[in-house]
Order: C-alpha cells, then sequence, then structure tokens
C-alpha cells in the first residue's frame, strides 16, 4: 500500500484553517451589510385647531391606492426639526388634516434611530400631511417658511399593535425654540409617502420615493407663549388677516424617518449630511462598523499568511 504523502494533507488542513479564518473576518459567512437608514427629516408637530376644507382626493402609497377620501379638519402643525446634534433640516413644513380609510397590510416592520420593530399591526389611515407655507403672525410677524411645494405627502395609519417605546430622552430644536432632556413616548402612527389627487380633475401631487415617517407621542409640555400663524396649502390659505390668526398649540409628536418594509423592499435610502451621533447610530443597523472592517483586514492577512506557509512547507516536503 502506498502511503498518502504528508505535505499535501498539511497544505489542505491549512487552506481550511485560512477559509475558516476569513468567513470569521467577515462577521456572518460574508452576510451583506443592511440598507443604512434614512436620517433626515425629522418633524416636531404642534396641535392646531384649523379649517375643514371641502375636497375630497384620491391617495397612493406602496399599500396600494384608495379613492374619493375627504379631507377633513386640519389639526397639526409639523416643524422640521433638528435632534441632539443634528441640524434643522431645510424641508418644507407639513399641515395636516383628518382622513379616514381602511387598514392596509396585516403589519409590517420598521428600523428608526430608536430601535428595530418586528410584527407592528397598522389600523386605520388618520392624517394626510401636505406641505405648507408658514407666516408667523404672533407674537412677531416673521417671513414665510418658503415656496409652495408638491413633495412630501404623507398618508399616516394608527399603530395599534408593535409601537415601540424609546428609553434615552432627546433635545429637539425647531424655529420655535429648543428644549432639552424630551422624553419621546411610544410611537402612534406610521406615514407613508404618497401621491394625492384632488379631484375632480386634479393635477398628482406628491412622490412614493419619500422615506416614510414613524411618529412618536410627546410629553404634555408646558404651555408656550401664544403663537399665531398663517398656513397656506393645496387646499388653500388660513389665518391670513383680516381672520384671526390660527393658534399654535403645544408639540404633541415627534416624528423621524424610517425603513419600512412594503412588499419585501425597504423603502428609504440612507441620506447624507449626518452628524457623528446620528452617523453611529446608523452604523449600528447596518451591521458593518470599522471594527467589522479591521477584523476583515486582519483575517485575510492572516490567511494569506497561512497560505503561504503552508505552500513553503508543502513544497519543501516533496524537494526531499
Amino acid at each position: 500500500m502506498s502511503r498518502i504523502p504528508r505535505a499535501p494533507v498539511i497544505g489542505v488542513g491549512l487552506l481550511g484553517l485560512a477559509v475558516v479564518l476569513a468567513l470569521l473576518a467577515t462577521g456572518q459567512g460574508g452576510a451583506k451589510p443592511a440598507a443604512a437608514q434614512p436620517l433626515t427629516p425629522h418633524y416636531e408637530c404642534y396641535d392646531i385647531v384649523g379649517s375643514d376644507p371641502p375636497d375630497v382626493v384620491n391617495l397612493q402609497t406602496k399599500f396600494g391606492a384608495e379613492n374619493d377620501v375627504a379631507v377633513g379638519q386640519a389639526t397639526k402643525l409639523c416643524l422640521p426639526a433638528g435632534k441632539n446634534s443634528t441640524q434643522i433640516p431645510e424641508v418644507p413644513h407639513l399641515k395636516c388634516y383628518t382622513i379616514d380609510g381602511p387598514p392596509p397590510a396585516p403589519w409590517t416592520s420598521l428600523t428608526t434611530q430608536f430601535g428595530v420593530q418586528q410584527h407592528v399591526e397598522l389600523g386605520r389611515a388618520k392624517l394626510l400631511c401636505v406641505p405648507a407655507i408658514k407666516t408667523v403672525l404672533l407674537p412677531s410677524p416673521e417671513p414665510p417658511s418658503g415656496p409652495l411645494l408638491t413633495v412630501p405627502h404623507y398618508k399616516c395609519y394608527e399603530i395599534t399593535s408593535g409601537a415601540n417605546d424609546p428609553v434615552d430622552p432627546v433635545m429637539l430644536k425647531t424655529q420655535f425654540g429648543t428644549v432639552s432632556g424630551v422624553q419621546v413616548g411610544p410611537s402612534r402612527l406610521l406615514c407613508l409617502s404618497a401621491i394625492k389627487t384632488k379631484l375632480p380633475g386634479g393635477t398628482p401631487e406628491g412622490s412614493l420615493s419619500v422615506p416614510p415617517l414613524e411618529c412618536y407621542t410627546l410629553p404634555p409640555a408646558p404651555p408656550d407663549p401664544p403663537r399665531g400663524v398663517k398656513l397656506e396649502t393645496q387646499f388653500g390659505l388660513e389665518g391670513a388677516p383680516p381672520a384671526a390668526p390660527i393658534e399654535v398649540g403645544p408639540a404633541s409628536m415627534l416624528c423621524t424617518p424610517a425603513l419600512s418594509p412594503v412588499g419585501g423592499i425597504a423603502e428609504g435610502p440612507g441620506l447624507a449630511g449626518a452628524s457623528a451621533e446620528e452617523t453611529g447610530t446608523a452604523a449600528e443597523s447596518s451591521g458593518w462598523s470599522a471594527a467589522g472592517y479591521a477584523a476583515l483586514a486582519g483575517g485575510l492577512a492572516a490567511a494569506v499568511m497561512v497560505l503561504s506557509t503552508g505552500a513553503w512547507y508543502a513544497r519543501r516536503r516533496l524537494l526531499r
């Protein structure tokens, strides 16, 4: 019986060790990193008592189309907000109107900077949020917030099960001021980007490519100084003289960008321009940090060294 040379056997063993080292360096056998979650925009939403426009619209989201939706009373004014070390984003203000609509898909999963939620159940549609021009009239006049845009629109569904309850307090900044140590409450709404068409014969406005928002309750706050504003949306102008300004109440909701798998596809790309505080959160969600890349480089270097040593040893044994 012929003997199997020891050198090739050792070489094969060393090659296997190198493969194991490379797999360990990737963390999970070469698993693809998860999509980075979007980092902006955030909105802080204040209570208002607004008009009840006599409009009917068609709405389309990633969950499907809904026709002949009656637009009800305006109840929220949402201001772009900076959270912790991020700056106030340059995005439109939102005015939110009550609507009613059937529940969408049975459940979805959500990822925000406050964590990951599985099997989130959604109820009926509650709000339609559209771009608005805000002009402060009281206590002192301020210029309009910007031109009237058509993007973004949001259709907001009630979260009936699987709500997330953040632990760490945050600092929030809007054009109305800065508040530290805000303890955010459980999530209450999922707002999907929407395309709105006013009836009859209106032009579609909005986009389905805007990242969704998950909206959380805010605790009751001390009364702010009275503020009066006028608001203009595609549904009309409200609060302009000689009419009384719209009175802005306390903040009641924080909306933060989310990843929401709809039909198996995660909506919302990662956005650039984030601070170190926000970027750290996104790195944790993706599963690929600087330490991960260092481990990969170290593992590959070790694999190359082991392969070189094995080849050298095998060559010496075979040439004897």
